[in-house]
């Protein structure tokens, strides 16, 4: 779990999730043009590989999501990973939408959990 924290917050990481996070694009050629493939490559790759250890029940979803919004990772993510599937196969970073709908999931039961008088 520390790697997981230790890796998102380091500068590097963080530099390549601000220019992705930050940057308005129209579809996923233009993002992987405006953001470089090298910092679209690095976020999916791993949060695709913390999303499948979830899938696999190999890790606690909600120690993940306290960490990464998957919610945010796909709406930013998910036009570059469609255009990917259509280039290459639909299989493509498979992990990561699945993750993002048990992120929401789990935001709308902590924040329901929080509200006064529940």
């Amino acid at each position: 779990m520390l790697d997981v924290f230790n890796h998102v917050t380091t500068t590097d990481y963080m530099g390549h999730w601000a220019k992705i996070r930050d940057t308005e694009f129209k579809d996923g050629k233009d993002a992987e043009d405006r953001c470089s493939l090298a910092s679209i490559a690095l976020i999916a790759c791993y949060t695709d590989a913390i999303a499948l250890l979830i899938r696999r029940k190999l890790v606690d979803p909600e120690l993940i999501f306290d960490l990464i919004d998957f919610d945010l990772v796909w709406k930013r993510l998910g036009p570059w990973v469609q255009y990917q599937r259509e280039r290459y196969n639909e299989y493509f970073f498979e992990n990561l939408e699945p993750a993002a709908e048990k992120n929401i999931e789990y935001a709308r039961a902590r924040k329901a959990s929080r509200e006064p008088g529940v």
